[in-house]
């Protein structure tokens, strides 16, 4: 059976993801488009086409600059960096240019960032100063030479805000392209260009390292039409995120979006509930958008009340599972003190479909389906298949499939996966779900193993592999568990020593948790501890049985739960 979401009222527009969100509108050319929360710096919507014009004709024209052979439409550009303006500026300059953005998460190392720049070979680096020495590490690693870089670096700053041990490089900022291209045209992608690539996101996979999810202008054009039909805010309401931008829902679901809605997007970084609860007190804030662990804490956190949230109109999540819940405490809890017209919405998407797929109806403002992630969006087709790829009966679990404009054009030069992953026009999500009586979806496990920390993918296979360099360690296994208060998953190994004297020594496994940190991301690390065992269990083709490590688990949290009983 395929489940099919609305048509669009009015078709979106299929051109530049830069048109679509920057057209000339007179009447909110002045509106600030982007607050920094963090500096209290306002961008305008006249300011952000001006300049990111001006830093399109500068991509083009690198020659003019200093910074080696001009890019041509189609070369990509690496872009690693905390949320920033400066992010924002060369995100549109870069889209304007026609050259596709490749963003990389801000808590990488050197060596994550080393596979990356192997996956996708961006052309130009475009880099915050603070994390300068971890892409100069990754570009030794790689074989980028200091003669060739230097050629293709540009600080994410202007030129007063380079620190000072970074002066005496003499490094190209984002100031470099302030002169330049006043009268720049954008390039254009309408009709089947619009198909072209416009982005590439970094998805992890489950049996190997991160793939490049390839997203066009006309997938952006649609998922931006799609979240603020769903979504149904006003044009004045102010939307705050601490999404970080070089994650697909940050980037589509947030600031993409907003600007498309003629909002003003207050970002900054996440540091705390309290940060976070001022924000929405300072700046008046009417939507929301968080991840499964700030829905806990908002629903739980004595602080709250200390805050007024009577603006708050809106609040959605998405990015990993959600109990219902925990959705129904934090919505009970928020209904008292923010707007009387408070409703929660959560949304279900990939990278691969543009950070969207499923949702909530735009009409919806009921309790009673907390425990799901939706129906298909506009123009969006879903089907519940099994093993056999078969449809099964409404109400039986299978894997959810996904078709429609949203879906990516693949995974960048790996072919391979790209047909694994699709079966015709069909997206196979690897996440097991069944549909109700009312056409909702309720996911029940993943088909894929990638455990979900605070939002964030984290590839089992990858920490395995690490571990698997510990000299100490003979082989391991990793699986998610959930954490304490239910609110995300937290990756836990199980690892077999060389010496099987480990095995009672009780300050191994600390010494492995200790011992993997900077080696991975920190949304990697073993927060849910380390078991060391005498063997990890796997099939006689050497795969490892996970599901037998997660009764393990389950096993162990049962005996918890006894033990604090007696």
């Amino acid at each position: 059976m395929i489940y099919t979401g609305e048509p669009f009222p009015k078709p979106p527009l299929q051109k530049s993801i830069f048109e679509v969100c920057l057209a000339h509108e007179v009447s909110i050319e002045h509106k600030p488009a982007f607050v920094d929360a963090g500096i209290a710096k306002a961008l305008t919507r006249s300011q952000l086409r001006a300049d990111a014009l001006r830093i399109a004709y500068g991509i083009r024209h690198l020659s003019q600059l200093g910074l080696g052979e001009s890019l041509r439409r189609g070369d990509k550009i690496m872009l690693f960096s905390q949320n920033s303006i400066p992010y924002i500026l060369i995100w549109f300059g870069a889209l304007a240019a026609g050259t596709p953005i490749a963003p990389s998460n801000a808590a990488l190392t050197p060596n994550e960032i080393a596979h990356q720049l192997k996956l996708t070979e961006p052309r130009l680096y475009a880099v915050h100063p603070n994390l300068l020495d971890v892409l100069l590490v990754a570009l030794k690693t790689i074989g980028i030479s200091e003669e060739v870089w230097r050629k293709r670096v540009v600080l994410l700053c202007e030129d007063s805000a380079v620190p000072a041990k970074l002066r005496q490089q003499k490094l190209k900022t984002i100031s470099s392209f302030s002169d330049h291209g006043n009268s720049f045209e954008p390039e254009k992608f309408e009709g089947p260009d619009s198909k072209e690539l416009a982005m590439v996101f970094y998805s992890s996979g489950t049996t190997s390292l991160p793939k490049a999810v390839e997203i066009s202008h006309k997938n952006l054009s649609y998922l931006v039409a799609c979240v603020d039909l769903n979504f149904a805010l006003e044009r004045d309401d102010i939307v705050l995120s601490f999404l970080p931008y070089f994650h697909i829902a940050g980037t589509a679901i947030v600031f993409l979006t907003s600007l498309f809605g003629g909002r003003t997007c207050i970002f900054s970084t996440w540091s705390g509930l309290n940060n976070l609860l001022h924000d929405v007190q300072k700046y008046r804030a009417n939507a929301l958008l968080c991840v499964p662990p700030q829905i806990a804490a908002l629903g739980a956190d004595p602080c709250i009340t200390h805050y007024d949230l009577r603006s708050l109109k809106f609040l959605a999540t998405g990015g990993a599972p959600i109990s219902g819940w925990l959705m129904h405490r934090c919505h009970d809890r928020l209904k008292r003190i923010a707007h009387p017209d408070f409703r929660l919405k959560q949304i279900y998407g990939l990278s691969e479909t543009t950070g969207f797929g499923l949702s909530w109806p735009r009409d919806y403002r009921g309790t009673d389906k907390f425990a799901s992630v939706g129906r298909p969006t506009y123009e969006i087709e879903a089907r519940v298949v099994n093993e056999d790829g078969k449809d099964v009966p409404q109400g039986h679990s299978g894997e959810i499939w996904l078709s429609g404009p949203l879906v990516m054009r693949g995974y960048f030069g790996n072919p391979n996966a790209t047909r694994d992953t699709m079966d015709g026009r069909w997206f196979k999500t690897g996440d097991i779900a069944f549909v109700d009586k009312d056409g909702y979806f309720h996911i029940v496990d993943r088909q894929k193993e990638l455990i979900k920390y605070q939002g964030y993918q984290v590839p089992p296979a990858e920490i395995e592999a690490t571990l698997g360099s510990h000299p100490q360690i003979a082989d391991a296994g990793v699986i998610g568990v959930m954490s304490a208060d239910g609110s995300t998953e937290l990756p836990r190994a199980y690892v077999k020593p060389n010496d099987p004297s480990l095995l009672k020594d009780p300050k191994f496994p600390t010494s492995i948790q200790k011992w993997i940190k900077g080696k991975v991301a920190y949304y990697k690390e073993l927060r849910g501890g380390v078991i060391v065992v005498d063997n990890i269990p796997r099939t006689a083709a050497g795969k490892i049985l996970r599901r037998d490590l997660r009764e393990l688990a389950k096993r162990a949290a049962s005996a918890e739960s006894d033990k604090s009983k007696l």
